[in-house]
């Protein structure tokens, strides 16, 4: 049913434009009968997205009925109202590029429709455009001056924009915003001036913490005691399981310290590893999971349903593992502790969201430092850029977080070439690697989202014959059923019930040998959290 609906949009998306309907009161006696119809797709519309069932593929089947409205042509301010509305679902469609189009359509239409400036502004920020993003918000903000959320968004985008321009900054914070730099291996491994900062917070922080104890007389040695990494010889699976995440769900944190230790350790394996990993699989399972974007219960889930990770139940998470969700440093800690324990049982790879620019829009930058303070962050952006982007089974089966490129000839010993260590670039083949699209429609064009292509079965087919290889894996998209199908591409999706709004379905698949089962599973409880994401807030509120 899902490509049924892929398909009805890209048919839709690429219709030739036809003449504009002569439409108005006075000169057209059809007017009032368009108008009739636009309005009531317009309804069935609201009905559709205001259902108690509502998920992803009833935002696809609005986004298609909002296409019909607007394909009528009528010349009336109701446009204004449409692209508005179609803005906003593709905007939680995570196409932002094409809810930006939407967007200046809608003030195009409407120069006072209000609404046009706000998801303007959600499009902006969510394409990492600040000051256009500012500009809107705050134009909305002169008209409805009591928004106390608008007013804190634009706070927010107001200090990301100081911490932009300032000039005087560290060369070695990894915070700093250059998409366009590369780090040397010695400098990714340095964590010396990290360790010492540190070490001066924690001294601090605990200083204060047993005063206050002490004053209170709330001294409890079970409570304060935290679970500490004392080195991959000393990890084991009971711990990981029993001390790290049993304390995570209660609250309980190891030390910045014991963290920084755990990733560096993982660093460092990451330092040994090509961009493209390449891995044999005969009859044991293999389970391959997708994005889980801080979705900390569905991540336990996933181990509780298919087995907890070891060296004969391994996995391969394909990037995303935060950002969005609330729980992305949980999701983080545990999969770091099972990649130490199982290096070569246990893999990871970087999704577009592992990227410092969108950690300051989507959450999870905010969420380190509301649970870690603001040092530990820059070892988290060391962790990312160390991450492999690409992983090979039994030399048959591609895995990537996005997908294909902008031109054909792309090899894998291309991908093995890539120098990962730096920020996602904004164009070419590692910016591709993970941001790009498959569609049903043969041949490429720029992507909704704004950055990247989408790729139809054609640019497929010559790549797999090029390469050798028999079918791609990815991820990067949700979907109802947790999965889709597209001729030689199997998009994989492991966060269900997506920002606790979408109602999909979560899944992995599994691989014996090259044999491909895929499972499916619905979402887990979790507990209230605040949600750190500037445009979830203003998106999904």
């Amino acid at each position: 049913m899902t490509t049924i609906i892929y398909k009805l949009i890209n048919l839709l998306k690429d219709k030739k434009p036809h003449k504009e309907i002569e439409c108005t009161k006075k000169s057209n006696h059809n007017f009032q009968s368009i108008m009739k119809k636009i309005l009531d797709i317009k309804e069935e519309a609201s009905k559709m997205i205001n259902s108690p069932k509502a998920d992803n593929l009833t935002l696809e089947q609005v986004l298609i009925k909002y296409t019909e409205a607007i394909d009528l042509k009528i010349k009336d301010k109701i446009n204004a109202i449409l692209y508005s509305n179609r803005a906003w679902i593709n905007l939680k469609l995570e196409r932002n590029g094409a809810a930006l189009k939407d967007s200046n359509k809608s003030i195009e239409w409407d120069p006072n429709f209000i609404k046009g400036y706000y998801r303007r502004g959600c499009a902006n920020l969510a394409l990492l455009k600040y000051e256009d993003a500012l500009n809107d918000f705050e134009d909305v903000y002169k008209k409805y001056p009591k928004e106390k959320i608008l007013k804190e968004k634009i706070d927010e985008i107001k200090l990301q924009l100081e911490k932009k321009n300032e000039n005087k900054k560290n060369d070695k914070d990894f915070s700093i915003d250059n998409s366009n730099e590369k780090i040397s291996p010695e400098e990714l491994l340095d964590i010396k001036y990290i360790e010492e900062k540190i070490k001066i917070e924690e001294e601090k922080v605990n200083k204060i913490k047993i005063k206050n104890e002490i004053k209170n007389n709330n001294i409890d040695s079970e409570v304060m005691k935290k679970p500490e990494y004392k080195g991959k010889l000393f990890l084991t699976k009971s711990w990981i399981i029993d001390e790290v995440i049993e304390g995570m769900k209660k609250k309980n944190f190891m030390s910045k310290l014991s963290l920084l230790n755990l990733i560096f350790d993982v660093i460092k394996i990451n330092m040994h590893e090509p961009s493209l990993i390449d891995i044999e699989v005969k009859n044991e399972k293999f389970n391959i999971c997708g994005d889980i974007h801080g979705q900390f219960y569905d991540l336990l889930k996933i181990f509780n349903e298919f087995g907890y990770p070891s060296e004969t139940n391994p996995y391969l998470f394909n990037g995303d593992f935060i950002d969005r969700g609330s729980f992305g440093v949980e999701c983080l800690i545990t999969l770091l502790c099972f990649k130490l324990l199982y290096p070569k049982h246990f893999y990871l790879a970087r999704g577009n969201h592992e990227s410092k620019n969108l950690n300051k829009v989507y959450g999870f930058e905010q969420e380190v430092k509301s649970k870690y303070g603001s040092t530990i962050y820059e070892s988290f952006v060391r962790l990312f850029y160390s991450l492999p982007l690409a992983h090979c089974f039994n030399h048959e089966i591609l895995v990537v977080h996005g997908g294909l490129f902008s031109k054909d000839g792309v090899t894998l010993d291309d991908i093995r070439k890539i120098n990962r260590f730096r920020e996602v670039p904004v164009s070419g083949i590692m910016c591709e690697l993970l941001w790009s699209d498959p569609s049903t429609i043969n041949g490429r064009r720029p992507s909704n989202r704004g950055i990247a292509i989408t790729f139809g079965p054609d640019v497929v087919k010559e790549f797999l014959k090029t390469n050798k290889l028999q079918k791609i894996i990815r991820s990067h998209e949700c979907k109802s059923e947790g999965y889709e199908i597209i001729g030689n591409v199997i998009t994989v999706f492991s966060a269900p019930n997506y920002c606790d709004s979408m109602g999909n379905k979560g899944a992995i698949i599994q691989l014996k040998g090259n044999n491909i089962r895929i499972k499916q599973f619905t979402h887990a409880w979790h507990p209230k959290a605040e949600s750190f994401a500037i445009l979830n807030n203003l998106i999904f509120k």
